[in-house]
């Protein structure tokens, strides 16, 4: 059972979208597993690099520390220094020792260097000469003092209460006897190294042990928290005074993810952008023992998401490269297929056109002689072999003008010779046959081109039965050219007559178009005629009231009444044009007819015949009901014989309505299938059963008076128009009769209504 083609295309469109969809999450599975490798790449350099500038910078900050470290050890062996203590009260004394501690903060590069007694208060300090000098102030509070006067050497960093300023202070005691009688301080500003740091890849930040940033290469970021303090911890920061009143908010960092020990993903919100963005770092944290500290760094991973897009897309383009690579091998190959397909498909197809040519050659009613450019014979088909008498091996190799008579050899052999051949067609000559006998042929000689040579090909036919034939059909044509010279002067005598009769069956039609157009105005004339009677009637009235209006002007002019005189006036000028308007109607609908058939409105003709029927509808009071479509329906035909036939089927129905208590009249029309349908219905007797189909007959009549031409009439008008008028018994009783008519598919107005 073999499939469908239905069934192929379907099985074929599911495999190319299986396919699709396999390359597709293929696609999908490349790109991420490629972004999965570059970014765990690029986040462990990106760690590297992180750890080495955190080193560096811890490394940076102990090397800076520890210059200043040793530094008060060395001071608290000053005699200046302790001969302060023990005299504290001489101004001399504390004048020398704050130049002499000025001097060396110059030389250390410290912030400030000063002395404090046992009790916390700075007795001399190195700006004594500042706006804002330490002299007088007491630091006992600070656990930097406490931490000396226990004998240890103090650390602390601390937002400087008097000076308002960040520093890193090295606390040392000063002994006599053994006894602790004094601290000296250096401070130590960090300002520098946090300048000499950080940047657009990187950032550095320092935290106490509380979790406060001390230090920071981003001026925002400083004196924020990591994490909400606890009250505890608010409560010794405030006690110590370390901050100041500062209000230690909280930095909107989240953590994203831990990649490694002390490594982790942050995320912090930056809201002094225009737009608040949160923005995506690598945080390494180490602490830094010596000072009780832990040193962040925070790299954007900008990079890294650059590095992740740059993998994408070098994989998506490799990808897609492979793609159309493999796509192109697969189509070359498909067409490499499919031409050396095509190629065995024509080979066949050239072997089978050998073949048939082959037996088409063999079987031919036709001798064929195929020769070379000079004429010589390479080939001898069977019917040419039948023809000459001669076996193809025996005449293969001699020249083709052989197989003609001698008479007949110079011509072929001249047209062999033209190059190209003069295409002359066939040409009748003798043909010589091996027994030396001749024969009629028609012969046809035609170039060959195979490549570069020349050949040629020969056609043969023998036409001796075809002359056998010409010589019979010449005599048959002799003597039939005899008889027909016999019959034609006979037929030209029928001939004769035939044209009288047609020239005198034309003038006996002429006569009768013009006795039936007569005869339509005389059944014309005829109706007016009916109509007579109630014409008078209606034009006595209006000239009754003209008579009176005019004798009343006459008076009222004598009474001096010229307004009530001319509106008189006015009355006989309306009833004038009333007049005018009902002889105006008989006298279009006494016209001739123009004979041309245009668009014509129904609803115009309908009112027209009414108009003219208006004495006979109110002399019989009857109800005149029109259902007439909306828009004006047009049909096609000639406007004034359409007025005719409505008048006389209107007509036949008022007077079949005659004697009636009610005389109702319906008209109604109707669209459809390219043709209106009018249909004039009353309420009279009727048409009885056996009369319906006689009522177009000439003649035909059912009232005492009257030829019985109208409905004939009215038939052979519609006829004419394209139409046709059927008459039958309405349903509710009476006479109906529809007139059909081809219905105008576009017409011009003026036509419809000129």
């Amino acid at each position: 059972m073999t499939e469908s083609p239905r069934f192929r295309n379907l099985a074929r469109r599911r495999r190319r979208t299986l396919l699709a969809t396999t390359f597709a999450g293929l696609f999908a599975l490349i790109l991420w597993q490629t972004a999965v490798w570059t970014r765990s790449a690029s986040l462990q350099g990106l760690m590297d690099q992180g750890w080495q500038n955190l080193n560096l910078y811890i490394a940076n900050v102990e090397r800076e520390l520890e210059k200043y470290e040793i530094l008060p050890e060395l001071l608290a062996t000053d005699p200046h220094l302790l001969e302060l203590l023990n005299h504290p009260g001489e101004p001399d004394r504390v004048d020398a020792v704050n130049r002499r501690l000025e001097r060396l903060n110059g030389i250390t590069g410290a912030s400030d260097t000063y002395l404090m007694d046992r009790t916390g208060l700075t007795l001399a300090a190195s700006n004594w000469n500042s706006g804002t000098p330490f002299v007088g102030e007491n630091f006992s509070y600070r656990p930097y003092f406490q931490e000396a006067m226990r004998g240890g050497l103090g650390r602390f960093f601390a937002l400087g209460t008097t000076s308002n300023k960040r520093g890193y202070y090295f606390a040392y005691p000063v002994r006599a006897a053994g006894a602790i009688r004094g601290v000296v301080v250096v401070k130590v500003n960090i300002s520098a190294l946090e300048s000499r740091w950080g940047g657009d890849r990187f950032e550095f930040l320092v935290t106490d042990p509380d979790g406060v940033i001390f230090s920071s290469s981003r001026p925002d970021w400083k004196f924020n928290t990591l994490h909400p303090l606890e009250p505890d911890q608010l409560r010794r920061i405030r006690a110590n005074r370390r901050y100041s009143d500062l209000p230690l908010p909280v930095l909107p960092v989240t953590a994203v993810g831990e990649i490694a020990p002390a490594a982790r993903l942050v995320r912090l919100r930056e809201d002094g952008t225009r737009r608040p963005q949160a923005r995506e770092f690598l945080e390494l944290v180490r602490p830094m023992p010596s000072a009780g500290w832990n040193v962040h760094i925070l790299t954007g991973l900008e990079p890294v998401h650059a590095q992740v897009l740059r993998a994408v897309l070098t994989a998506a383009f490799l990808f897609a490269l492979l793609l159309l690579t493999s796509l192109f091998l697969v189509q070359r190959r498909l067409r490499l297929r499919e031409r050396s397909i095509y190629e065995l498909r024509s080979k066949k197809v050239l072997e089978a056109n050998e073949l048939r040519v082959r037996t088409i050659i063999h079987n031919t009613h036709a001798g064929l002689i195929t020769t070379d450019g000079r004429g010589t014979i390479e080939s001898f088909n069977p019917t040419a072999e039948q023809l000459f008498g001669y076996r193809s091996e025996e005449i293969r190799g001699a020249h083709i003008t052989r197989l003609l008579a001698p008479d007949d050899r110079a011509g072929l052999q001249c047209e062999l010779d033209r190059s190209p051949l003069s295409g002359s067609g066939s040409v009748e000559v003798a043909g010589l046959r091996k027994d030396h006998s001749r024969f009629p042929t028609e012969l046809a000689v035609r170039e060959m081109r195979i490549g570069a040579e020349r050949k040629f090909i020969a056609t043969v036919h023998d036409i001796s039965e075809l002359k056998r034939t010409e010589d019979a059909l010449r005599r048959a044509h002799d003597m039939l050219e005899s008889r027909v010279q016999e019959r034609t002067a006979d037929l030209s005598r029928t001939n004769a007559r035939l044209t009288r009769e047609i020239d005198e069956h034309r003038r006996t039609e002429d006569a009768l178009r013009r006795t039936q157009n007569e005869l339509i105005q005389a059944a014309k004339l005829a109706v007016l005629g009916q109509l007579a009677t109630g014409v008078s009637h209606e034009l006595n009235q209006p000239l009754a009231a003209i008579r009176t209006y005019a004798d009343n002007a006459r008076a009222l002019l004598d009474q001096q009444r010229p307004d009530d005189a001319r509106w008189n006036l006015e009355q006989i000028a309306a009833l004038t044009d009333r007049m005018a308007q009902i002889s105006a109607q008989l006298k279009v609908f006494a016209r001739k007819t123009s004979g041309r058939s245009v668009p014509v409105s129904v609803s115009a003709a309908v009112e027209a015949a009414l108009g003219i029927l208006t004495s006979r509808i109110r002399a019989l009071n009857a109800e005149v009901v029109c259902s007439l479509p909306e828009g004006d329906l047009l049909v096609r035909g000639d406007a004034v014989r359409l007025e005719q036939v409505l008048v006389n089927l209107i007509n036949n129905a008022l007077q079949a309505m005659e004697g009636s208590e009610q005389p109702r009249l319906e008209i109604a029309a109707a669209a459809h299938d390219g043709r209106v349908d009018l249909v004039i219905r009353d309420h009279g007797p009727g048409i009885p059963e056996q009369l319906v189909a006689q009522v177009f007959d000439p003649f035909f009549t059912t009232k005492e008076t009257g030829l019985g031409l109208g409905l004939s009439i009215s038939k052979r008008i519609t006829e004419e128009m394209g139409g046709a008028l059927h008459a039958g018994r309405a349903a509710g009783g009476g006479a109906e009769f529809t007139l059909e008519l081809p219905r105008a598919e576009s017409a011009d107005r003026e036509s419809a209504h000129g």
